[in-house]
């Protein structure tokens, strides 16, 4: 059996690999997986927030074979200089009715999909990560100036609150948020519009250094 050691969030991006533990995938691949969780971190790999060296660390050095990441973390962290690659899915972004994250303004507000919303002050989990990307394009998509927007750094279990008071006009949350909030919140649009129909959001990487003496493992 060969080793793995993994690093998971405890949410539901990371859920396909507790699937092929149950399952036994791993076990018939001749794999032992070791999850190790990553408490308080399921908001940061969501979202970015710029922490390229804090989600890169453990792998890069060596407490970790495996980790899970956004895909802007990871870019921003090759941009750096840092030698990481995903080696599998881990969410994927497919057409549907519903998302894991979606944009939400108040029960009462008159903003809608489109140039409604320029101006708009917009709660992210984090200024300057994924979600704040999402906003623009989907601004943008629907005819809106994204460069009017402003953004404002809010915890999802906090942005239920900000809507209510006023202190934003729009909310960027995920699930379990969304649905908790469907008492004061509507929703005006699915967050992932502005970049496809269908991409990769998350995946598992590794380093490359790591990569190129394991490829079985992989």
């Amino acid at each position: 059996m060969i080793e793995l050691n993994v690093g998971i969030v405890q949410a539901d991006c990371a859920a396909n690999i507790l699937y092929a533990q149950e399952r036994g995938s791993f076990e018939r691949a001749g794999l032992d997986v070791r999850m190790q969780p990553m408490p308080g971190e399921r908001d940061r790999v969501h979202t970015g927030g710029g922490l390229t060296q804090v989600l890169a660390g453990a792998v890069a050095s060596g407490g970790l074979d495996i980790r899970i990441a956004n895909v802007l973390i990871l870019a921003l962290a090759r941009a750096d200089g840092l030698k990481l690659r995903f080696v599998a899915p881990a969410t994927v972004v497919l057409p549907g009715p519903r998302q894991i994250d979606e944009i939400f303004v108040r029960s009462d507000s008159s903003i809608d999909a489109g140039p409604s919303a320029n101006g708009s002050r917009v709660a992210v989990n984090r200024v300057g990560n994924l979600q704040q990307v999402l906003a623009r394009d989907w601004l943008a998509l629907h005819g809106g100036d994204p460069d009017s927007l402003s953004f404002v750094e809010v915890a999802f279990e906090s942005m239920g609150d900000a809507l209510t008071s006023g202190s934003v006009d729009i909310i960027m949350t995920t699930e379990p948020f969304g649905t908790m909030y469907g008492g004061i919140a509507k929703s005006i649009g699915n967050a992932f519009e502005g970049v496809g129909p269908r991409f990769m959001l998350l995946g598992w990487f590794a380093s490359e250094a790591w990569l190129a003496e394991h490829a079985d493992a992989v």
